[in-house]
């Protein structure tokens, strides 16, 4: 497993102990860190749209045929359905967005197939997930144009605006810690100052005896 990212066990140990070594020191240095609404801005506009997804609900059954008989019954209110009508159908949770890492590492590859092909108001099929039949009902979107383009504040998600926070709050502890650590090899540095004039430089290394 090591040897597939290119590490051995004593490369591995070192390579984590110099890690959490680095993460004690700048929490050291660096207090609480809070991004302007200007970092914040650019931040959005920068990675956003690396947010791009959906946010989605799902209710489990016990079986296939069950899953399938629930579906049934809400193709009658037809093909777009409301979130009070699905959560009728069972115990529904709120999995979130599909595009926030959290949630991404949770789904799995079915979920994230299922409700990736979903639009905003549609229940999935039946889908096996983690040994579990489910319905997967896709709440609302998120798209924006690729990084660089401004966009709205306002219009991000609560929880993907949370996430951009958090990436500009990473983003300026990095800046200011490699600002300290620059001051501090500027600080460091050694500086050889020039022989007085008029001594013997030229000292014999030879005993006199």
């Amino acid at each position: 497993m090591l040897a597939s990212y290119g590490y051995d066990e004593e490369s591995w140990r070192e390579n984590e102990l110099n890690r959490l070594l680095e993460e004690q020191l700048r929490n050291m240095v660096i207090d609480a860190v809070t991004p302007t609404e200007a970092e914040i801005q650019a931040q959005a506009n920068e990675s956003a749209s690396t947010y791009n997804g959906k946010d989605s609900y799902y209710i489990q059954f016990s079986s296939q045929q069950d899953a399938q008989s629930a579906r049934d019954r809400l193709a009658a209110s037809g093909e777009r359905v409301t979130l009070g009508e699905f959560e009728r159908l069972g115990d529904a949770v709120h999995a979130g967005w599909n595009s926030l890492p959290a949630n991404r590492d949770a789904m799995g590859t079915e979920y994230q197939q299922a409700v990736g092909s979903l639009e905003v108001d549609t229940v999935s099929e039946p889908v096996f997930v983690d040994g579990a039949w489910m319905l997967i009902y896709c709440d609302a979107s998120f798209n924006v144009g690729a990084g660089g383009e401004s966009v709205v504040l306002r219009t991000i998600p609560p929880e993907i605006y949370e996430q951009i926070v958090a990436d500009a709050t990473e983003v300026k502890a990095d800046q200011l810690f490699n600002e300290w650590l620059h001051g501090l090899a500027s600080e460091s540095d050694i500086v050889i100052e020039p022989m007085p004039a008029g001594l013997p430089y030229n000292v014999s290394s030879t005993y006199v005896e």
